[in-house]
């Protein structure tokens, strides 16, 4: 049982400067939440990279845990075992001294290595039943991250929610790969000169490209 006034007091506090132990104490109150002892919480917060903090109550179900690392905190409940927590975080750490993947690929590599595991102990070779990705960049409204995709609960022995998530998350690398390289084009546009003539025409070309592009692209949407 899920406690979503948690997720906003805990968000409200951090925003605030609050560590993230002083939000996990807050929200595993008794007087906050009489049944803080089935909930199970992770926090990992820009500038306390060196104090994730994480709580795992009493009456939360199956086998139970959680590992932290550099600014990650990896927990779960109804596990198979220890392994699918500890392989989640290497999978996470893999690329950390290279750096060469972004977050988004990160967060996926370690809920694959989690499912590979055995990951959620009800749902046998279907490894678990829903899975989603979020990542907002700073500047992000919090209701539209940049990126958000979902699997809603699927049906008992269905497909696996982690394969159907990686299928949509490589689309979602596509689009997006697509967006960036339009991104540098009009960064480029931006720094042409506007003293000659056909400087001017070859910023009007390109504009109109653009334009024609993204309206490709909204079609095949």
């Amino acid at each position: 049982m899920s406690n979503m006034a948690a997720k906003k007091v805990g968000i409200k506090m951090l925003l605030e400067g609050a560590s993230p132990q002083d939000a996990i104490r807050a929200i595993t109150n008794p007087e906050f939440d009489l049944n803080f002892s089935l909930q199970q919480y992770g926090i990992a917060a820009l500038g306390f990279e060196n104090k994730t903090a994480t709580y795992t109550g009493t009456d939360t179900d199956g086998w139970k845990s959680s590992a932290q690392g550099y600014g990650v905190s990896v927990q779960g409940n109804t596990l198979t075992g220890p392994e699918v927590v500890s392989d989640a975080l290497s999978a996470f750490e893999a690329d950390l001294k290279n750096g060469e993947m972004r977050l988004a690929d990160r967060l996926m590599a370690a809920l694959e290595a989690g499912a590979a595991r055995g990951g959620d102990s009800r749902c046998g070779k279907q490894k678990a039943r829903s899975a989603f990705i979020i990542v907002a960049r700073p500047m992000d409204d919090m209701q539209t991250p940049y990126l958000r995709i979902n699997i809603p609960g699927q049906e008992e022995g269905g497909a696996n929610p982690i394969k159907i998530l990686r299928r949509k998350y490589n689309q979602w690398l596509r689009l997006d790969s697509g967006n960036r390289k339009v991104s540098l084009s009009e960064r480029r546009v931006a720094t042409l000169s506007d003293t000659a003539g056909h400087q001017r025409q070859d910023r009007a070309i390109l504009r109109d490209h653009l334009l024609r592009t993204r309206s490709s692209r909204s079609a095949l949407r």
